[in-house]
């Protein structure tokens, strides 16, 4: 090549003066370099097709977690920049096509690394109504610069990546009015030949990941952003569920003598609580009992209707471990709640502690005492609603005549009879409901102490005291339940009735609680569920379970082959806010009943005022079930303090 003045140059000092050039005449001479070109106007076309983001947002390679709680931008950086004029795109004739093509490699190979280099699929970006093409996919090369009203449309899209391996990945585009059941259904459509029943941040944010999997919910917290995703490979299910089956994720709780992991199912993608027990344990502390009773419970509930207390989906055992398959609950225990409200106000503690008292009453129709009433074992659900939980230390098939002489339970909330050596029965729940109470609304338990030697003492010897800013109706009601004397203590007559028909819950609709249909003072927000770093106990305990889950032992079970338990249908938890929960007749017959005017102690059994065919508008009446006020007044309540006991 010549110079102007007809000296000869070499191709580096022409390239120098060429970049000298383009800084004052940028315009002009990028058309008379294709190199150039390639590295400037080309590649801006190029990603911001692949990325669908215009050139004046930036994009955020960072985590998932990152992109979801990154602070907005300022009012002034939001706004649409100019868009600065190039030069046409060059078509075949300007430049040989193996150019252009070496130029679009160069660019994703600087953009991408070779671990995660895109395979992109061909689509369009036209708006459709179905379903299915809520989804658009799209890559654009050499289209020219996009409109206002096109930049305006991608802002309000939802961008997700499905990384299937580090050469396929797939780009997908959704309306911001889609839902995630919508969006997850999509992809696993697009998934062609992999078995795949669910999606996973690559980053592992196991919140969102749960929020992906509970249908019908919003995602338009994701407008404008980047979803990585990966996908959860299925497997066959088995004759009999095993370790394989599962992904665990994290250690969510730990118990006496037990271990909660939150896990992924690999059978359908739900998430699941898998509560642990050590056979080794089991077998020295001779709990063979415990296991087979809580076993039981957790099935009889959840086949009679689960009225506030845990869902069970499996049971099985290995090698190892005795493994329980339990509903999971993303609001957390209630204790966690607690420490962060430190205290309830009275109408919220009324709304825990009526859903509690009802659970209370639908075990003890089922001739269980629970037994172990704490803060620690009142589960909060997705929809805010609460669920008793784990019945290691609960008794079944008891009579009412009948008593049990363990001693057990938490030292904060353990009733005086446990100390006793004439037994106890269902009246210990009662007495454990008003220290659930008392803590509600004063912030700790009562007689609390960190010596529970001294804890025995002062529950067997001394009276509750309140602070002054609680009602006098709460005051009296929790007294009257932690009456130290059980055949005198509040429900001692007629259960759950007798604690219902107190005063302070003279404005309690039943019928609505049954039918969780009053708001929760509470509802965890799944966007912002955070889950903390493993522990070393937790990895140690993740690596035992994954070499065992590689394994296939043979092993002698320590329970009978009815042990083993799996519900018809494994699927995940079904979200509606407005479901209903399913209770038999005779359940409603023991736990609601109708004080009629003209008696004050006679009580009528809804069921036998109404006719059977007319249960189902019952159920649903809001005045047939709803608590009166109690024409006992608290005159009465009171003097049951002063009475004689009755032997």
């Amino acid at each position: 090549m010549r110079q102007r003045s007809g000296q000869i140059m070499s191709p580096a000092r022409i390239i120098q003066n060429f970049q000298m050039s383009t800084r004052n005449q940028s315009n002009k001479n990028a058309s008379q370099s294709p190199l150039k070109f390639l590295q400037r106007n080309l590649s801006q076309i190029i990603l911001k097709d692949l990325v669908k983001q215009d050139s004046a947002r930036k994009v955020n390679h960072g985590s998932l977690t990152e992109r979801v709680h990154s602070q907005q931008r300022s009012n002034s950086r939001d706004k649409p920049k100019p868009l600065v004029k190039s030069s046409k795109v060059p078509t075949e004739s300007n430049f040989p096509s193996q150019q252009i093509s070496k130029g679009i490699n160069l660019i994703l190979n600087q953009k991408l690394t070779n671990k995660n280099k895109l395979v992109l699929e061909k689509g369009s970006m036209t708006r459709r109504n179905s379903v299915e093409d809520l989804l658009t996919s799209s890559v654009q090369v050499g289209k020219g610069n996009l409109s206002s009203i096109d930049k305006m449309e991608l802002i309000q899209e939802i961008s997700v990546y499905i990384h299937y391996s580090s050469e396929v990945t797939q780009i997908h585009r959704f309306h911001p009015n889609v839902t995630t059941d919508k969006i997850v259904s999509v992809l696993k459509s697009k998934s062609g030949n992999y078995q795949v029943v669910g999606f996973a941040t690559l980053d592992e944010n196991i919140g969102f990941d749960y929020y992906l999997t509970v249908p019908s919910l919003p995602m338009n917290h994701m407008i404008g952003k980047t979803l990585r995703l990966k996908p959860i490979i299925g497997i066959s299910p088995p004759k009999q569920l095993n370790l394989s089956c599962f992904q665990f994720l994290h250690v969510i709780g730990r118990g006496g003598f037990s271990t909660v992991i939150l896990s992924r199912s690999l059978i359908d993608g739900s998430f699941v609580a898998l509560k642990l027990i050590s056979k080794s344990f089991v077998i020295q502390n001779e709990k063979q009992d415990l296991v087979q009773n809580e076993r039981d419970i957790l099935i009889e509930t959840t086949n009679k209707g689960s009225l506030f207390t845990s869902k069970i989906e499996f049971v099985f055992e290995t090698k190892n471990w005795i493994i329980f398959g339990i509903e999971y609950c993303p609001g957390g225990e209630m204790f966690s709640y607690m420490k962060r409200a430190q205290k309830m106000t009275e109408n919220q503690a009324r709304f825990y502690i009526t859903e509690v008292c009802l659970a209370i009453g639908f075990l003890h129709h089922q001739q269980m005492i629970y037994r172990d009433l704490k803060p620690e074992n009142v589960l909060i659900d997705i929809t805010g609603h609460i669920q008793l939980a784990d019945f290691g230390l609960a008794r079944p098939n008891m009579q009412p005549e009948q008593n049990a002489y363990s001693f057990c339970g938490s030292p904060e909330y353990m009733a005086p009879e446990m100390f006793h050596n004439d037994g106890h029965n269902y009246l210990v729940d009662y007495y454990c409901l008003g220290a659930l109470l008392y803590e509600f609304v004063t912030g700790l338990p009562p007689f609390y102490c960190e010596d529970k030697n001294i804890i025995y003492t002062r529950l067997l010897n001394e009276q509750v005291t309140f602070p002054k800013q609680l009602s006098p109706e709460v005051k009296d009601l929790i007294r009257l339940l932690m009456i130290k004397d059980p055949s005198r203590r509040l429900g001692s007559k007629s259960g759950v009735d007798d604690i219902l028909a107190h005063p302070w819950f003279q404005d309690v609709d039943i019928s609505k609680y049954i039918q969780k249909k009053v708001d929760p003072p509470y509802i965890p927000e799944l966007t912002k569920l955070v889950f903390k770093q493993p522990t070393t106990n937790d990895r140690i305990l993740f690596e035992q379970l994954n070499r065992e889950q590689k394994l296939i032992i043979q092993f002698t079970p320590m329970f009978e082959s009815a042990f083993f338990y799996q519900q018809k249908r494994y699927k995940a938890y079904e979200f509606d806010k407005n479901s209903s929960t399913q209770v038999t007749k005779d359940t409603i017959d023991s736990l609601v009943r109708k004080r009629t005017k003209n008696s004050q102690n006679s009580q009528q059994s809804l069921l036998s005022q109404q006719s059977q065919s007319q249960l189902s508008s019952v159920i649903c009446s809001n005045d047939t079930l709803k608590n009166t006020k109690s024409v006992t007044n608290l005159k009465f309540y009171q003097s049951l303090l002063t009475e004689p006991s009755k032997k």
